[in-house]
């Protein structure tokens, strides 16, 4: 940097040929600067470093927020890492006036509409990443610290929708994303009961009541979660109560009439939604019963691929799950031995018709379950099948 710095002060005492232009030369050597500083801002990144990454990047910033450096708004992919790195920074060093104003200059650079959309939706894939890795490595300080510097962060935006004007849906939406990726259950669930609650008889193909039906679907979540996590049964219970209203006939039904099954009961995000929570409820035959049937329909897309495939190893893990659940909560000891190895069965088959057990998202669920303290009678069992 200080050669950098020397490089720019000769340059204004150098006589040039008429036919050189002085700034040509200025442009190289900012985007020498830029890239330099770029580099060492990442190395502070990835040692943890968060407010030398916000200091180090800061001077560039301000620059580009007055006007300057155009060389470096040429160069989208280098001014697309240096503002993502001074966002990321800023937020994870709990500053926030200066996250926000990194976004501002962000949304001023890129004139494209859906920039506000774009930056935001890739802050938040870039920090449930981060948060991900950090669990695995077990860093509870620098893990806390960065789900700490994100969750302010979300709370400064959540409260401008001006990113959004006339898309409020969309910006609860991407919200609500935010938070249910960093643990933050409770803040997720107060959001998204502000939007109004899907129309039974709408059109699942008009976009704001396909958006409304997966805000609903997202607010029962965000409940079993919180609940979930806090062994709080009031909050499954409003779980169950929000799944009820939309997998029951709706209210307005005619009487005696044989009535139309509610939306959820077609929603596949619903369906899952629903299998999870009785497993937390620990309704544990109604989500074996629930898994099955959705792996009766989801078979015959199996060969479709894709979310299909997805939906299908997810559930089959689910139906495991339930069963292996079910067989623990026996109080007969043949009873529940034989339900346990019943779950086993299933998985050996699995196992058996597809060695990967359906790729590595679904190997790694089926994993860490055996691995677990509370998956050792699956584990014995499995083993047992095996021999």
């Amino acid at each position: 940097m200080q050669l950098i710095q020397k490089l720019d002060a000769m340059l204004g005492e150098l006589t040039l040929p008429p036919r050189i232009k002085r700034d040509d030369f200025r442009s190289a050597l900012n985007k020498i600067r830029a890239l330099a500083l770029c580099g060492l801002a990442e190395a502070d990144d990835r040692a943890g470093r968060f407010a030398a990454v916000a200091s180090r990047l800061d001077p560039l910033i301000k620059e580009l927020g007055k006007d300057k450096l155009p060389e470096l708004k040429e160069d989208t992919r280098l001014l697309n890492a240096l503002l993502g790195l001074a966002l990321r920074g800023n937020i994870q060093s709990q500053q926030l006036t200066q996250a926000r104003a990194v976004l501002d200059i962000w949304k001023k650079i890129d004139k494209n509409p859906e920039t506000a959309t774009n930056i935001l939706k890739q802050t938040i894939v870039n920090f449930h990443k981060q948060v991900e890795e950090l669990r695995k490595t077990k860093d509870k300080q620098k893990l806390n610290k960065t789900i700490d510097g994100f969750d302010s962060f979300l709370d400064l935006v959540s409260k401008d929708d001006t990113f959004f004007k006339d898309r409020k849906t969309d910006f609860t939406l991407l919200m609500a994303q935010g938070y249910l990726g960093i643990g933050r259950y409770a803040k997720a669930a107060k959001l998204l009961e502000k939007v109004p609650a899907p129309n039974p008889k709408g059109n699942a193909k008009d976009r704001e009541e396909s958006l409304r039906r997966v805000l609903r679907v997202l607010l029962i979540r965000a409940h079993r979660l919180e609940g979930k996590e806090n062994t709080d049964t009031a909050r499954l219970k409003k779980a169950e109560a929000l799944l009820d209203e939309i997998m029951l006939p709706p209210k307005d039904a005619p009487a005696g009439a044989k009535a139309e099954p509610n939306w959820g009961k077609r929603d596949m995000n619903a369906l899952l939604e629903e299998i999870y929570l009785y497993i937390d409820l620990k309704y544990y035959g109604a989500a074996v019963n629930r898994a099955n049937t959705l792996l009766t329909f989801l078979q015959r897309k199996l060969k479709e691929g894709g979310a299909w495939k997805d939906r299908y190893f997810e559930t089959y893990y689910l139906f495991v799950y339930a069963y292996y659940l079910h067989g623990q909560s026996q109080k007969d000891p043949a009873k529940r031995a034989e339900n346990i190895k019943t779950a086993a069965t299933h998985l050996r088959k699995l196992a058996t018709n597809q060695p990967d057990l359906g790729g590595d998202e679904s190997k790694k669920r089926f994993d860490d379950l055996l691995s677990s303290k509370e998956g050792a009678d699956l584990r014995k069992a499995y083993e047992e099948l095996r021999k």
